[in-house]
């Protein structure tokens, strides 16, 4: 206990006399640690990290396995309690349904998002409210079924987190529900937090909403997905083979939720990323303890000589390198704890929507920031503290460090870090320069209209309030005349759904034209679709190509008339005239004929700009109550947001809104995920970028230190201070080059994993490569000048004595 008493006193007073070095080390560590520990948090949360249920292997949801074996999420109440039924199989059988609400009574009607749900499902889930007690059995009971939860942020947002709450009224769809219980903010269930919950009937207690059912199922203790799937099977082939079931009996068990394997391929190449920056640190912080190491040749040596074994030595040196582990874990943790918050804040949801966890720095992440700060110290500083502990006196008090039989060696080590570093770095520009070409490509891309100008609100009508189509039909048509009549306000229209979101997508199609037969069944096509106005196409600005677009006739549905897009046109027609041709996509379709072609609108995908298919509809009088507004004002659409609101509410004052704004910030918001990896990979390579050049300089000071004597021989013989700054600048930018080299070659080999994430940019993108190689050689040689520049300071006579 007292040598490493000793040894951390030592280590201590050596850090604080060289703050210098101990700064530069401490930010190299905590930069490398903190953005991984950060992407590692995301990748915890998403990936790693077990759902925040009770015993959370044993939940699963259930599908209603038809006789086709088509797995659909609804069952019927009898088929519910028929699986509530098989206990040797389920230990409970939760059923669950997604609903969304009008909540009236603030001040402003707003649609909440909500689950209807079994008296057991929160227990079967391990989750407690924050407040107040949560669903139960006895609530699905008729007349003892108005009873709801709320979640934390709508508690906050609506009610001020008072906990008085509890036991008030509140007005849901029209009808009084009673606050029972609070439940906490990083309660998720499935991909959505839910922002009410409310009982499921176990009947079907309104008529015209029929009770069907989700399922969350719970195996019974020690049984398997794959044991429990194979004695459901054995009960559906029982039963058919009794024909118990004309319309056929299975369930098909299902995780809970999985991620989009593409968001998921993404996040890997994400920390695989931060992993490159995390070995930028490690390359830089073993070069500064080589440098420390071979400034130190002679205090070790004369240690060594007075008994110092090599092991106790060493033993020094790591205790230096370990408390300089935990200075800068610990600030490392400070920048992850920023990193996460923004991440959390800033990832855009088609990287979290599938996840139940919350992205935190907890426990699990702060351990891992520990084991990998105490990795990164004992990787980057046991070479450097075998090396220093090899010297003897005899080589140190020699004509000096230089003429040390084994600086050759160290050079060429400290050099080969600094390559390394440069070539790495190389790679994370070159990921972050496609990233941000992709990005910059798309946000380039003609949106195929006038997308200037134009306000989108989006409305979803009650069914409670209006039932029938006609009235869902005279409430739209009251709105877009209020618009049309407002100041500011060039043209309104509706539609079911506007661009960059579209309406609704089909797939699977198959192409059929009438008189030429199957032309086309692509699989993997995902085809927009949306149901429009007559006044659509003008008011958003998209140019007609042929034919015609939509007229009243049209929304009568008896025409089975549609527009496509020409794309579409191009591809399937092939150069023909499609005007008057009927179509269908697939063959129990009804056929449709093309009245007209329209250019490209760019929606659905960001990541597919062009040639994708779209087919619009006439919308007819039997709409339903979800609605888009669109509105082209004649100034800034922004100022007109507030104006389209008002007019919203002045036909029904209890409407909520489900989202309004402009078709620029909707786009702005549809770039969101290749945005966020753009920035993400360009601050990892902004990292790397300035430990490779602090590296650089450090080893070049270093060199030009030990040259002192040379140098001052030099300009005392006549060189010149040109001719120092070009022998500085010449091992400079050797190490560049070699770094260059280096990094182009692996970023051939790297890129291919971006393959996937990138968009119109090829991996070998030559402006890419152009502009990294430039930039990173201009970065380095600047890291150069100023050693180069010192260099020429130095006194000849001076440097002469202290020889």
């Amino acid at each position: 206990m007292d040598l490493l008493t000793r040894d951390v006193r030592h280590a201590l007073r050596r850090l604080s006399d060289h703050p210098g070095f101990t700064a530069i080390a401490m930010i190299t560590l905590a930069l490398g640690v903190g953005a991984t520990t950060a992407i590692y948090s995301v990748v915890d949360a998403m990936l790693l990290r077990p759902r925040p249920y009770k015993d959370p292997d044993a939940l699963y949801q259930a599908f209603n396995l038809r006789q086709e074996r088509q797995a659909i999420q609804s069952l019927s109440y009898d088929k519910l309690i028929e699986w509530q039924q098989q206990r040797e199989i389920f230990a409970s059988v939760e059923p669950f349904n997604p609903r969304t609400f009008t909540l009236t009574g603030g001040a402003e009607p707003r649609m909440v998002v909500g689950l209807e749900i079994g008296g057991g499902l929160t227990s079967s889930l391990g989750v407690a409210p924050l407040v107040g007690r949560p669903i139960q059995p006895d609530d699905a009971q008729p007349g003892r079924d108005r009873v709801v939860v709320l979640g934390e942020p709508l508690w906050r947002a609506a009610f001020g987190a008072d906990p008085g709450v509890i036991g008030r009224a509140v007005r849901l769809d029209d009808v009084t529900f009673e606050i029972i219980g609070i439940m906490p903010r990083s309660f998720r269930f499935l991909n959505n937090m839910h922002e009410i919950w409310v009982p499921a009937p176990l009947l079907a207690q309104r008529a015209e909403r029929p009770a069907t059912y989700n399922a969350l199922v719970r195996l019974q203790p020690g049984l398997s997905a794959a044991q429990a799937q194979t004695r459901i099977d054995a009960i559906a082939a029982s039963l058919t083979a009794q024909a118990a079931h004309p319309d056929g009996w299975g369930i098909q068990l299902r995780p809970l939720g999985r991620m989009n394997p593409r968001e998921r391929y993404a996040l890997l190449v994400l920390f695989g990323a931060v992993t490159l920056v995390l070995l930028i640190a490690c390359a830089n912080l073993a070069n500064l303890l080589l440098v420390q190491g071979a400034a130190r040749e002679r205090e070790i040596a004369v240690r060594a000589a007075l008994g110092a074994s090599r092991g106790r030595l060493v033993r020094q040196l790591l205790t230096e390198t370990l408390l300089l582990a935990v200075a800068g874990g610990a600030l490392g943790l400070v920048v992850a704890s920023q990193m996460v918050a923004l991440l959390a804040a800033y990832i855009p949801r088609s990287l979290t929507f599938l996840s139940a966890n919350a992205i935190t720095l907890d426990w699990r992440v702060t351990m891992f920031a520990t084991a990998l700060t105490l990795a990164t110290a004992i990787a980057s500083g046991l070479v450097p503290a075998l090396r220093a502990s090899r010297t003897t006196l005899h080589q140190s008090l020699k004509a000096g460090v230089r003429t040390s039989t084994d600086a050759p060696r160290q050079e060429r080590i400290r050099r080969g870090f600094v390559i390394a570093q440069l070539a790495l770095t190389l790679i994370l520009l070159v990921g972050a320069g496609l990233l941000i070409r992709t990005f910059a490509g798309m946000t380039k891309v003609d949106p195929g209209f006038e997308a200037d100008r134009l306000v989108t609100a989006s409305l979803s009508l009650p069914r409670w309030k209006y039932a029938t189509p006609a009235s869902r039909l005279q409430y739209f048509d009251q709105v877009v005349e209020r618009l049309r009549a407002l100041p500011g306000v060039a043209g309104a229209t509706t539609a079911m759904g506007a661009p960059p979101s579209s309406g609704g997508i089909s797939f699977d199609l198959k192409f059929e034209i009438d008189g030429r037969g199957m032309v086309l069944h692509d699989r993997t096509l995902i085809m927009p679709i949306a149901s429009v106005s007559p006044e659509y196409f003008a008011v958003l600005g998209i140019p007609l190509r042929a034919g015609r677009t939509f007229t009243k006739e049209d929304e009568s549905g008896k025409t089975g008339s549609i527009v496509i897009n020409e794309t579409m046109a191009r591809t399937l027609w092939k150069g023909d005239d499609p005007i008057g041709s009927r179509v269908r996509f697939d063959t129990d379709d009804p056929w449709y004929t093309v009245v007209g072609v329209v250019g490209d609108v760019y929606q659905f995908d960001a990541t597919r700009p062009q040639g994708q298919f779209a087919t619009y509809y006439p919308l007819g009088p039997a709409r339903g109550g979800q609605m888009t507004l669109v509105a082209r004002t004649s100034g800034d659409p922004a100022d007109m947001v507030a104006s389209i609101r008002r007019e919203i509410w002045s036909v029904d004052p209890d409407q909520p809104i489900l989202r309004i704004g402009t078709v620029r910030s909707q786009y702005s918001e549809f770039f969101d995920t290749p945005r966020f990896y753009a920035l993400l990979m360009a601050a990892f390579a902004g990292i790397g970028l300035i430990i490779a050049a602090v590296g650089l300089y450090g080893v070049l000071a270093y060199a030009m230190a030990q040259r002192t004597r040379e140098f001052g021989i030099r300009m005392a013989l006549g060189a010149g201070r040109a001719d120092v700054i070009r022998m500085v600048l010449r091992t400079g930018a050797t190490l560049v080059a070699a770094g260059l080299l280096a990094g182009s070659a692996g970023s051939l080999l790297v890129t291919r994993s971006l393959q996937s994430m990138l968009v119109d940019v090829p991996r070998t993108d030559p402006v890419t490569y152009a502009a990294v190689v430039i930039a990173l050689a201009i970065v380095g040689l600047s890291a150069a000048w100023i050693p180069a520049r010192r260099a020429t300071r130095i006194d000849p006579v001076v440097a002469l004595r202290a020889d």
